[in-house]
């Protein structure tokens, strides 16, 4: 895997090249739906090339600012 990213709801929220961590911006208060998404590299020899895959689709709702989830 070289890059993760995903949605809240409709809206991208960005993604990440160094590890594994996102910073969605979300709704307080609110039920909010993430999906994210890997992209996974493969050697340049492998006829099938390189592929998206979904890796999560999760729902939580914040309650404050600042709040961490983990998952």
């Amino acid at each position: 895997m070289v890059y993760v990213g995903g949605a809240v709801d409709n809206t991208w929220t960005g993604g990440d090249t160094g590890d594994n961590i996102i910073y969605p911006r979300v709704r307080i208060g609110v039920t909010n739906i993430f999906n994210g998404r890997a992209f996974c590299d493969r050697p340049w020899y492998d006829p099938r090339g390189d592929y998206w895959i979904n890796v999560i689709w999760w729902q939580f709702k914040p309650t404050g600012n600042r709040q961490t989830f983990w998952y």
